[in-house]
């Protein structure tokens, strides 16, 4: 009786006859058969807990803590649990079913990141073999890095994807501070070279001038490839054109000077904080695209900034009465000032949403001739009926 009530604890059912390990005689357990000196052993196998259980989720709520905790100590970014790796490796780790600590550092530094080298030079491989079917095109990207050295980075891009084939340290080139149009086409002439020449289409850079110049010494060197602007740099430099005319460069300084002085003047920060939980968007130097977003920004917390320059803790300061202050303040109380952003976001809104498709895997030039044509019309549209006639 007292192996009946321990099984009843542990939730085993105890039925009329057990199996002794290693003999496949039964006895009764109410009696009869022949008596065993032990009693019967039985295996006890742990069932996985239902979904819902107590156990369970207190285990879940474990394993949220844990990886919460991990991303902060290791200073991780949270963007990392928006990447498909992340999960597929949770997942894989709940395939697991037992206790497991991870790979070792020291099988991270060697062989963990050898494999990983190999699968990934597999991959790279894969897509190199469909080059001279489907032909590629060399993309170029200039840009400093934390210790201001000029580089170019050299990728490589087909309809299966797109791979970094190298980086060029451009630093060291000459003295002057734009890279020699001659001396970079040399070293993108060595990366057509290496990717073959009969399967590059196309060479694609921005519209400096270095990147002009470099674009016509490769066509004369390699007449079946072609250099072709970066659609994205070149939509930038058309909302550059936009924002030099007149009645936008107007707008878009009233918007500069709202932004700058919020972002200058911290009691102004500590007024507006108590009126809204957004914060003001600071402008792009380089990309004038990003005023899109700035002015987004700034209709959104409008009324917020209504309420704060017409706050007592505004009236109390003592720099509300400075010319600066009483300028921002005069901007952000004129009606006609949120209406000409609003104009400003109608009228950049087709352009921006083509921006944002041409920077992006995926992007076809066919897609993009698409897109342009619907902006045109959403543009002229909208010129004509947000635009003052002699402002036109």
């Amino acid at each position: 009786m007292i192996y009946l009530e321990f099984f009843s604890l542990l939730g085993v059912s105890t039925s009329c006859s057990s199996t002794f390990v290693g003999e496949s005689q039964s006895m009764s357990c109410m009696g009869g058969g022949s008596r065993q000196p032990y009693p019967p052993a039985i295996i006890v196998k742990q069932q996985p807990l239902r979904k819902g259980h107590v156990l369970q989720m207190q285990r879940k709520q474990h394993a949220n803590v844990m990886e919460v905790r991990c991303i902060i100590e290791a200073n991780l970014s949270f963007n990392l649990l928006k990447t498909p790796c992340w999960r597929n490796m949770l997942e894989a780790f709940s395939t697991i079913g037992e206790k497991h600590s991870g790979v070792t550092y020291n099988y991270m530094r060697t062989k963990g990141l050898k494999n990983e080298v190999i699968s990934l030079q597999a991959k790279l491989e894969r897509v190199k073999g469909l080059w001279p079917k489907y032909g590629c095109s060399i993309l170029t990207d200039g840009w400093v890095d934390v210790s201001h050295r000029q580089l170019v980075n050299v990728l490589v891009s087909s309809c299966y994807g797109t791979m970094f084939l190298k980086s060029i340290d451009c630093s060291h080139a000459n003295t002057t501070p734009i890279v020699d149009s001659s001396w970079l086409a040399e070293r993108i002439s060595e990366a057509i070279r290496e990717v073959g020449k009969e399967n590059v289409v196309q060479v694609i850079s921005d519209n400096a001038s270095s990147c002009v110049r470099m674009g016509s010494l490769l066509e004369s060197e390699f007449p079946n490839i072609v250099w072709t602007p970066c659609a994205t740099h070149s939509l930038d430099l058309l909302l550059e054109d936009i924002g030099q005319l007149p009645w936008m460069k107007s707008i878009m300084l009233k918007a500069n000077n709202i932004v700058r002085f919020f972002c200058k003047k911290r009691n102004a920060r500590k007024f507006f904080s108590a009126h809204s939980n957004l914060a003001i968007l600071r402008p792009s130097k380089t990309r004038f695209g990003v005023m899109y977003l700035v002015i987004q920004r700034l209709l959104k917390v409008w009324h917020p900034l209504e309420q704060t320059v017409v706050s007592d803790m505004w009236r109390s300061w003592s720099d509300c009465n400075k010319p600066d202050a009483m300028n921002v303040k005069n901007y952000i109380l004129d009606p006609t000032t949120e209406s000409s952003f609003q104009v400003v976001l109608t009228l950049m809104a087709p352009l921006y949403s083509v921006l944002r498709l041409t920077d992006r895997e995926g992007s076809t030039i066919g897609l993009l001739y698409e897109f342009m044509r619907r902006s045109k019309d959403v543009l002229a549209k909208g010129v004509e009926e947000n635009i003052p006639h002699k402002s036109k």
